[in-house]
């Protein structure tokens, strides 16, 4: 074939291809994969002159009962086969549709600061085709996070996980509502790079000062909610009432509550999301060439594979495997989270320190102790354990155990709580008991 003769082949070619090509097009009647839509968008998707159209579907309720959560609910339409859900920042805005589903509800993921709109329609299906009806009307969802008078809440544990990305986004919503009640900074970063925070509700010159913290093991996040969910509910009652005598806020002026939600975010994320959760490269493989790991959601340990719990030095010796749940490191205070927690402690000297662990609904305290620090820490797990109704543990083995420093050398007394029944990560069911158990915990104990 001569050039000339080729280059003429290949153009005929491509002209029957690009008609066939625009021949299907024009015949293809499917849902589409385009995600948004102007609000004067007719119902393009799926029109077809000679099937009836369904009825519009209407939004008959919408709540936003936690910031990040909007749930939809609209009347249901007989025979529909399903529902499109789109949603806009703005009401003449591009709308994108989120979700297609058979019910008649829809639970929105959001973001807390921001007001939506939201519109919906039904379909129904045949012969492989999508029939659409009209939009419903759109409806206004608002954000309510500004202001202070709102009980909406920002802190939740919708799923079984609370992570270190939700609790760093509450404490900015939370300093955004209450700017005035309390402060947070990083006490120190992780190997991975993750804050540590600390957090002070009330007057850091009061006389006392406790300190409630939570989840130096990973598996344990949970605890970090219910610490979190604690400081909402504080600020929320802050000009409340307490009893007759006293406002929330005058509790809090009293004896200062330094918090620490979350001291192993490192070991969170590997439990709620496996080797992956570490951003370090070098880290990520070492933690993978581990040995004895089979499943990372029942990890304890931080991004180096230490059992942080297990690193303290009084009482210190070296046990275990890096990964393993009783590794205690290579010497004793080789950890950045041990000696964050120490120049915390040394920094503030606590009246007395509560710590979250889970699980077993028991309370921890003696851990062969004596004399006045004994009787100290024996009344306050006491009335810990007549507040949640938690029994009192047996005696503990000294160990490297936080409260084995805390109480052993420092001579302060620290509660161990552990939180729940089940194997950790807790499941979900557990959070309600915990909660209502915890909910008035620190505010019983500087009454």
């Amino acid at each position: 074939m001569s050039k000339i003769n080729r280059v003429l082949f290949i153009a005929v070619c491509a002209c029957l291809i690009n008609i066939r090509c625009a021949f299907a097009e024009e015949n293809v009647i499917s849902d589409t994969d385009v995600n948004y839509y102007s609000s004067e968008d007719l119902n393009s998707e799926s029109e077809d002159s000679e099937m009836e159209r369904p009825k519009s579907a209407k939004i008959i309720k919408y709540t936003r009962k936690y910031a990040r959560t909007i749930k939809l609910k609209w009347k249901k339409i007989k025979n529909a086969d399903g529902y499109c859900v789109y949603r806009s920042k703005e009401k003449d805005g591009r709308y994108r549709r989120v979700a297609t589903t058979a019910e008649n509800t829809y639970e929105d993921k959001v973001k807390a600061t921001d007001t939506y709109y939201y519109k919906v329609r039904t379909y129904i299906e045949n012969e492989n085709k999508k029939i659409y009806s009209d939009y419903s009307s759109i409806i206004k969802v608002k954000s309510k996070v500004k202001n202070k008078k709102n009980k909406l809440r920002i802190v939740e544990i919708r799923e079984k996980l609370y992570t270190y990305k939700e609790m760093h986004n509450d404490l900015k919503l939370l300093k955004e509502k209450y700017p005035d009640y309390f402060t947070y900074k990083v006490a120190g970063k992780t190997y991975d790079g993750r804050n540590i925070y600390i957090i002070c509700l009330g007057n850091k010159n009061a006389d006392k000062k406790i300190l409630a913290q939570s989840t130096i093991h990973g598996r344990e996040y949970m605890n970090s909610a219910i610490c979190m969910a604690q400081l909402e509910y504080y600020l929320n009652n802050w000009n409340a009432m307490y009893d007759e005598k006293f406002t929330y806020g005058d509790l809090f002026n009293r004896t200062c509550v330094y918090m620490m939600p979350m001291l192993n975010p490192d070991g969170v994320c590997i439990s709620q999301f496996g080797a992956n959760g570490i951003k370090n490269k070098e880290l990520r493989n070492k933690l993978k060439g581990m040995s004895g790991i089979s499943n990372y959601e029942r990890w304890k340990a931080n991004a180096r594979g230490v059992d942080i719990n297990r690193n303290f030095s009084n009482h210190w010796e070296r046990t275990g495997t890096p990964g393993s749940s009783m590794y205690s490191g290579r010497k004793a205070d080789s950890e950045r989270e041990t000696r964050i927690i120490k120049r915390i402690v040394n920094k503030y000297n606590f009246d007395f320190i509560i710590s979250y662990h889970s699980m077993g609904n028991l309370v921890y305290w003696d851990i062969g102790q004596s004399g006045e620090i004994y009787t100290e820490t024996y009344k306050l797990a006491r009335k810990i354990s007549k507040i949640t109704g938690y029994p009192l543990g047996e005696q503990s083995e000294p160990e490297g155990l936080s409260y084995n420093w805390t109480i052993l050398d420092k001579n302060i007394p620290e509660i161990i709580i552990e939180n729940g029944y089940g194997v950790c990560p807790l499941p979900e069911s557990e959070y309600k008991k915990t909660w209502k158990k915890n909910k008035d915990l620190i505010t019983k104990l500087i009454r």
